[in-house]
């Protein structure tokens, strides 16, 4: 997988779509009013870190190539620098409970199982969406 070694390391959040509907839920039926939350696993996480739990599931090694590239290069992975939310809020005045990153991507990769299966259609449209930005090597569609 290629990451570009500035990434490699950069602390992201990242938020699993059944906590944030949970919390969601949560913040209607509660009294709390007018405040802004940050929804997000409580540790702090890589892109790296999460692709390795995702490669650990799959029981499929990955290797990592951290060359530099081109301009033409075409990114898929978060470009984020803020680096780790701070969810305690949520936490405090909602019962927020993120789910552990390990349960979460454990979940998400079921999912996108079915789903390789399921949704012959949407797969065929992401897979043609794809080849019009990105060439075989990585670099954009001219």
């Amino acid at each position: 997988i290629h990451m570009p070694y500035q990434i490699k390391e950069l602390v992201s959040s990242y938020v699993y779509l059944d906590d944030l509907v949970k919390v969601m839920k949560k913040g209607i039926e509660s009294e709390t009013r007018n405040e802004v939350f940050n929804i997000a696993f409580k540790e702090p996480i890589t892109l790296t870190t999460l692709l390795l739990e995702i490669s650990q599931i799959l029981d499929s090694p990955i290797r990592f190539d951290h060359e530099v590239t081109t301009d033409n290069s075409y990114h898929l992975y978060p470009s984020s620098a803020r680096g780790q939310l701070d969810i305690s809020k949520a936490e405090l005045l909602l019962g927020f409970k993120p789910t552990p990153l390990k349960r979460a991507v454990q979940k998400t990769v079921q999912f996108y199982e079915k789903a390789q299966a399921t949704f012959d259609t949407e797969r065929f449209k992401v897979v043609t969406d794809l080849s019009n930005i990105v060439e075989t090597d990585g670099t954009r569609v001219k």
